[in-house]
């Protein structure tokens, strides 16, 4: 057994997890690896954000979360993976095609030289890829999950292109580097990892939509036929809101976010609910157009639009969904129809993932142990 590091980097916190990752053995199937210890630190909140006083921020949040697993751990993890959320990244979905008069075998070094190739056209001197992976291969039109050593004339992938800017990674490395005394970082996104998730237990002829609703950034992609097919993001998440509710109602965002928080948990008097509730009907009219508007970037080819899987500040989180709810879209064979949401949560994942007895819940370092488990050979189906 040893210990692998999950970093998670949202747009306004880092979480961080040990997990006691068990060794394979020949005939016995592993349950999904342990998460023995956590922390989430969060930046303090900004009036204004200043890119500087940003990161800034969140290099201190990590440092702190890595410091905390450190007094927590046993020993100093021999692996740490790294989840970046928006806007430390941004990703495209790529499809790289070869067709040929006569039949070719599909080899694993013709795939990675035909995707590398594709991808090549996304390098940037001042960014660097942080995955590049593969979500379907298709022969002569079928879908396929093991085409190598097959003879096809039309050979279609499409993978997943991520890419960081190298001065922010950078910064991330050196703060790894003062704690944990390691510069071997292996970086993905969380988008990835939740589609990664969503794509294992979903029904595969059908569209959903991924929500990740952030503190300053709302990112939404859709998972469509076992493909991720686009994401999209907009500047607007919990501390935004926190922000414009502050100033409609002449407050503190202190003040702002307390209130809310009483009105989520529906514990405030029926005066101060109808004068918060006023001041947030505009903010949801913005919120709802930049959420339609990104939405329509990524719809794609879907027919049907089953669900939208919604993850996030767990404090504001039944505020957005019932904002989502509210909305609808536009679908080639039915018109306009609702969006049913669902919230994760640790209930929908502890099919998956296990927890010590001392580790709090927390969703996004879940979806990504559980990812990491999956690429790793030991996650279990639910």
């Amino acid at each position: 057994m040893f210990t692998v590091a999950i970093i998670d980097i949202g747009s306004t916190s880092v979480g961080g997890a040990l997990v006691a990752e068990r060794s394979r053995r020949a005939g016995i199937n592993e349950v999904c690896s342990t998460i023995t210890a956590s922390s989430r630190n969060e930046i303090a909140f900004q009036e204004q954000i200043d890119l500087d006083h940003f990161l800034n921020g969140m290099e201190a949040v990590l440092k702190q979360t890595l410091t905390d697993l450190q007094k927590q751990g046993r020993e100093s993890p021999r692996q740490i993976e790294i989840f970046l959320s928006a806007p430390f990244y941004a990703a495209q979905t790529v499809v790289s095609r070869r067709s040929e008069a006569q039949p070719f075998t599909v080899t694993p070094k013709l795939v990675s030289e035909l995707v590398r190739s594709e991808a090549a056209k996304f390098e940037r001197d001042e960014h660097q890829f942080i995955e590049h992976k593969v979500m379907q291969f298709r022969l002569n039109g079928y879908p396929l999950i093991r085409p190598y050593g097959r003879q096809t004339t039309d050979l279609e992938v499409t993978s997943y292109v991520g890419i960081a800017s190298s001065t922010v990674l950078n910064r991330f490395r050196e703060v790894v580097h003062n704690v944990f005394h390691r510069k071997e970082l292996v970086w993905h996104s969380f988008t990835f990892a939740f589609f990664s998730l969503l794509n294992r237990v979903l029904p595969a002829d059908r569209c959903f939509l991924i929500v990740d609703i952030g503190g300053e950034i709302t990112e939404l992609s859709v998972l469509g036929k076992g493909v991720l097919r686009g994401s999209a993001s907009f500047p607007s998440g919990r501390n935004s809101l926190v922000r414009s509710l502050a100033q409609k109602l002449h407050t503190t965002s202190s003040e702002a976010y307390d209130r809310l928080k009483l009105l989520v948990n529906e514990a405030q008097h029926t005066q101060a609910k109808s004068d918060l509730l006023e001041a947030l009907t505009e903010i949801k009219i913005a919120w709802s157009q930049s959420f339609e508007d990104s939405l329509g970037q990524i719809l794609s080819d879907c027919l049907f639009f089953d669900r939208a899987y919604v993850i996030g500040d767990p404090t504001v989180m039944s505020l957005f969904r019932s904002w989502i709810a509210e909305r609808s879209i536009e679908t080639v064979v039915a018109g306009r129809q609702p969006i049913e949401t669902e919230t994760v949560t640790k209930e929908l994942l502890n099919h998956f993932c296990q927890l010590a007895s001392s580790v709090a819940p927390d969703p996004s370092l879940m979806v990504e142990t559980i990812f990491y488990d999956t690429i790793t050979g030991l996650a279990k189906r639910p």
